[in-house]
């Protein structure tokens, strides 16, 4: 009867740790895909693929879903900590079934976009191209801010070449963010005081340069989730135990 308390004392005690380190890997899981944080960052290319288009309305579906998505983490992580401290085994094996789910669909996501990668760089490309028919006209300031501040920054003209705009203009000219040296219907002067590099390239080079940030970033929420997993089974495990010794 002795050793029978001692143990369950003990195993108290470690199920109270675990509880503490699931909880923390609960909240590090919710964290890092909480898709709240993701929601500012693309203003600029919110501004230049708008609604209408296919890609425009895909990105916004996109950072809704992650959203959503985070919003769901979240709860799932409040379940995996409330099911560690409680040391629910129904709790913790809904947990461990729901981050599976979520990190295989994750998985998926992932093969899906560069198997279709060419396909996305097409359309992106084709609603970019519509997307200049709109440069300067009402209601639209904001793709043209975006393609100003896209063209000056990355000394780029056009998506795919500076002569995209000709057909926009109908007239051999550029807007004035794509000249050299920037000066008042300096778009109307020679070519050669173009930038002739293609936006699109320019942009998707940057992020390429920059992936290594989001590798680091998806590696660590695939670990934080492959902790979480083992760790709800774990607990899991030990609350099996326990039970089956006091029956």
């Amino acid at each position: 009867e002795q050793l029978g308390k001692f143990c369950h004392t003990q195993r108290k005690e470690e199920g109270l740790l675990g509880g503490r380190v699931e909880c923390w890997i609960s909240e590090r899981t919710a964290s890092l895909q909480d898709g709240r944080g993701l929601y500012d960052g693309p203003t600029l290319w919110n501004g230049l693929l708008q609604p209408p288009f296919l890609v425009g309305r895909m990105w916004h579906t996109g950072t809704n879903l992650l959203i959503a998505v985070g919003t769901i983490i979240m709860v799932i992580g409040c379940l995996g900590c409330v099911g560690a401290v409680k040391e629910s085994r129904p709790l913790l094996l809904t947990f461990f079934i729901l981050l599976l789910l979520i990190f295989f669909l994750e998985i998926l996501s992932i093969m899906l976009f560069f198997i279709y990668q060419d396909e996305i760089d097409h359309y992106a490309q084709r609603d970019l191209k519509k997307g200049l028919q709109l440069f300067g006209t009402e209601g639209n300031v904001g793709l043209t801010n975006a393609w100003m501040i896209v063209q000056t920054d990355f000394r780029c003209c056009g998506v795919t070449n500076h002569t995209d705009w000709f057909e926009v203009y109908n007239a051999t000219r550029v807007p004035d963010s794509c000249c050299l040296e920037y000066s008042d219907n300096c778009g109307l002067d020679n070519p050669g005081t173009w930038w002739t590099a293609p936006c699109y390239e320019r942009v998707k080079d940057w992020l390429n340069e920059n992936l290594v940030a989001l590798w680091i970033f998806a590696l660590c929420t695939a670990l934080t989730q492959i902790l979480g997993l083992v760790f709800s089974m774990t607990m899991f495990c030990q609350a099996v135990k326990v039970e089956t010794f006091y029956a």
